[in-house]
């Protein structure tokens, strides 16, 4: 360990104690300078949101956002309210503000938000022009907005911005230069949320960095907006931006039914009630769709091939730059794309002939996600829900999510070795930095 007078410009002999624990030499008593004595890690209790991933100095050399050193003071939405006491090793650091009735949780570069279970919006962040509020840490409600402030049901936040809706109402706040908010021009709305359009009937929403989705109405119709770059609206155009919501081209599905939709930076993924899963938008070597093509996917085409037959009982997945997830209704993980440090079974073969591999033998796969807010180096890390526990295999150079020692996994790894909170909340994301570095939100 380095050695360290003082902290935060505060003499580290006048510290008198940490979390507690008194702070001096001899007695058994706890020495931070010499990591000499007895010291009893305090554990958050149950409901506590637990945020790890970021790499740092042991100790840390000092509180700034500096990229280099990776400390443990989160830039932007990231940065929560810690006890840093409460992990002295620096591998994990917990949010000290207890919001155990969120149900959904959603963060992006310079904002955090949740949602309660009874339809409240809370959010947090460092910058006033992607949150609704002055908030800089701790989580603060957002009041007078929509119809009712118990009425949201999805918030969806990425690098530049987020999009929610609220008693059927869809509302954005944030950057909006691709026309990724859908209002019909690129005009960003900076310190507060505004509406988008007049309909109430949107159901669900992802927000992109470059291009968004939507599904909307009693049909559940699949809707696209932003960027076209790469045929990531699945409008059958590279062209220009979409600056309005328009329904994807569905000459290759019937477009109603839609019940799950993930985005990344360059494409979309959805499943329909009836088990069928599609993609479309960027594709080269790395055949990331599984469709045996290195081909850009224009329009909606159907994934999920399986001994050479299109599976119909998809339920979830994920995509990342250079592979796909699917995971079926007997928790089965299955692959497509190149292998590398990417498939999370120890093995580093492709799946690039036309068809999904299954991961392992394992039939409790409840969920698996990338970064999908649009940033760069998500295709090198994964997470996973397995039953009640989260895994992690990828690149973790690109996180540290595990440890310090920045080693690929190939392997799925068990992060924290404990079973997750009532409610199995969860969300990987991007903090600041380049390359880009993930990080964990999990409820403990």
């Amino acid at each position: 360990m380095p050695d360290i007078s003082s902290y935060n410009a505060i003499a580290v002999g006048n510290i008198a104690s940490i979390n507690g624990q008194d702070i001096s030499s001899g007695g058994g008593a706890y020495n931070p300078v010499t990591d000499s004595g007895t010291y009893t890690e305090t554990v958050p209790t149950s409901g506590l949101l637990k945020m790890g991933g970021v790499r740092c100095f042991d100790p840390p050399t000092n509180t700034s956002t500096d990229n280099s050193e990776n400390i443990p003071k989160f830039a932007y939405g990231s940065q929560p309210v810690v006890n840093l006491s409460s992990d002295k090793d620096g591998r994990y650091v917990r949010v000290a503000e207890s919001k155990s009735d969120f149900v959904q949780i959603s963060y992006g570069r310079y904002g955090g938000f949740g949602i309660t279970a009874s339809g409240q919006l809370w959010e947090q962040g460092s910058s006033a022009s992607y949150i609704s509020g002055s908030v800089v840490s701790g989580f603060t409600q957002v009041t007078g907005v929509g119809d009712s402030d118990t009425g949201w049901t999805k918030i969806s936040s990425s690098s530049g911005g987020a999009l929610a809706i609220n008693s059927g109402k869809l509302y954005h706040i944030g950057q909006n230069t691709y026309g990724n908010a859908g209002t019909g021009d690129q005009t960003a709305s900076y310190g507060s949320f505004s509406q988008v359009g007049s309909d109430s009937d949107w159901v669900d929403v992802e927000r992109g960095g470059f291009h968004s989705m939507a599904v909307k109405g009693t049909n559940k119709v699949l809707y696209t907006t932003g960027r076209n770059a790469n045929y990531r609206t699945g409008l059958g155009t590279a062209s220009g931006n979409t600056t309005s919501w328009t329904q994807v081209d569905d000459t290759n599905f019937t477009n109603t039914n839609v019940s799950y939709i993930h985005i990344n930076s360059d494409g979309c993924l959805f499943i329909r009630e009836n088990g069928e899963a599609y993609g479309f938008g960027d594709d080269d070597t790395n055949e990331r769709f599984g469709t045996n093509t290195s081909s850009d996917i224009q329009i909606p085409t159907q994934l999920g091939k399986v001994g050479g037959s299109y599976q119909t009982d998809w339920v979830t997945g994920a995509m990342a730059s250079n592979t796909t997830y699917l995971i079926n209704t007997s928790g089965k993980l299955y692959f497509a794309g190149e292998g590398n440090a990417r498939r999370g079974d120890g093995s580093s073969t492709d799946a690039k002939d036309g068809e999904y591999v299954q991961i392992g033998s394992y039939t409790d796969w409840v969920r698996v996600t990338t970064d999908d807010s649009g940033q760069n180096n998500q295709d090198y890390n994964h997470v996973g829900q397995r039953g009640n526990r989260l895994y992690y295999w990828g690149s973790n150079q690109y996180s540290g999510i595990l440890n310090n020692t920045l080693t690929s996994y190939t392997t799925a790894v068990d992060i924290m070795g404990q079973d997750l909170d009532t409610g199995n909340l969860w969300a990987l994301f991007p903090n600041q930095g380049s390359p880009t570095k993930m990080m964990l939100v999990a409820r403990y």
